[in-house]
């Protein structure tokens, strides 16, 4: 499995979670006088979203939150391509959510060098599904 890529870049990190993409029907209902039941009309496909979860690790703090930054620019409204776990790529994707889970850690490996570290969460969305 691939790392799941948005716009090209591993905002997400090395070590990531990828939930698969569910794809919604739209639809309308509308019941009738008299009638039991409703009728359905099929609207066609909605949009697919995926929830992927990582771990950002970096050297220094300063350039752990320079790459976290660089994520929350992509949450401008603009399209963008999405390259799945699996190597598929989806066209007209919008990172909806972007967000550090629980707070940044200070890893210290036996030869005092130093990694800060913190786990993310993010959704995109695929406005034209495929």
């Amino acid at each position: 499995m691939a790392i799941p890529l948005f716009n090209g870049q591993a905002i997400f990190g090395a070590q990531t979670k990828e939930t698969t993409g569910d794809q919604a029907f739209r639809e309308q209902r509308e019941t009738l006088p008299g009638a039991d039941g409703v009728r359905i009309y099929r609207l066609g496909a909605g949009t697919r979203t995926w929830t992927v979860r990582g771990r950002l690790s970096y050297t220094t703090r300063g350039a752990l939150e320079s790459a976290i930054n660089a994520a929350l620019a992509y949450r401008n409204g603009q399209l963008y391509t999405y390259t799945s776990a699996a190597g598929n790529a989806y066209a007209n994707c919008l990172l909806t959510n972007f967000q550090q889970i629980g707070q940044v850690q200070r890893i210290v490996a036996a030869n005092n060098a130093a990694a800060y570290t913190v786990e993310v969460q993010g959704t995109v969305e695929c406005t034209t599904p495929s």
